[in-house]
């Protein structure tokens, strides 16, 4: 598998670093107050973060993990994040970190370079040591059902084949486009372009 590294820029938004716009993580967006004209629904693993055996993790940025151990990220590459970015700098786009990482996704900002900053967190994961399958689901189906006119997408590499097993749920999930990566793979650059062009859209008063 060939390690693609991001280099840790210092990305900027409207002329400042992002690190001066606020924070990473940030409060959701609230119905019939703040505009929402689409949103992208994030999973890490497996979609940011390339899972399988890496031929050498040596040289891979890492975080510390919950257990305290330095936890390697193979993240996709700069040029495939960049695309996600430029999206999600269009007005009434936002975007929502929908992962078992829950806020712990702060600890990526350095690794991400400034991009994807901003976001908010669409559910955390329940307390204990199983949680429902459906969790993630849930979390995406409220977010729709609260801003209906919202062009969505939803990206996870093993929460959506879940949902799909269940056809009442799937039936819930018609208004979203869903994105399945390959967890070995993670997002390509026609899954990006793909958000892109669905997230180019007209601003619409909610």
């Amino acid at each position: 598998m060939n390690l693609c590294r991001v280099p840790v820029a210092q990305a900027t938004r409207n002329g400042k670093p992002l690190t001066d716009t606020g924070p990473f993580v940030r409060d959701p967006p609230r119905p019939g107050i703040d505009q929402v004209d689409g949103a992208l629904l994030l999973d890490v693993d497996g979609v940011l973060n390339i899972l399988g055996d890496a031929e050498d993790q040596s040289g891979l940025p890492s975080v510390t993990g919950s257990r305290g151990r330095p936890l390697p990220i193979n993240m996709i590459s700069g040029e495939i994040l960049d695309v996600l970015e430029h999206t999600l700098r269009r007005p009434g786009v936002w975007l929502g970190w929908l992962t078992t990482w829950g806020s712990s996704v702060a600890s990526l900002e350095k690794i991400l370079g400034g991009r994807l900053s901003g976001g908010f967190v669409v559910a955390e994961r329940p307390s204990g040591y199983y949680a429902p399958a459906d969790w993630k689901y849930k979390g995406a189906f409220q977010f729709a059902e609260k801003h209906p006119r919202a062009s969505v997408a939803w990206v996870d590499d093993d929460a959506i084949p879940i949902t799909l097993q269940t056809r009442s749920l799937s039936s819930q999930l018609s208004g979203l486009v869903r994105i399945t990566p390959q967890p070995d793979v993670g997002l390509t650059l026609s899954h990006a372009r793909q958000i892109e062009k669905l997230l180019t859209i007209s601003p619409t008063s909610q």
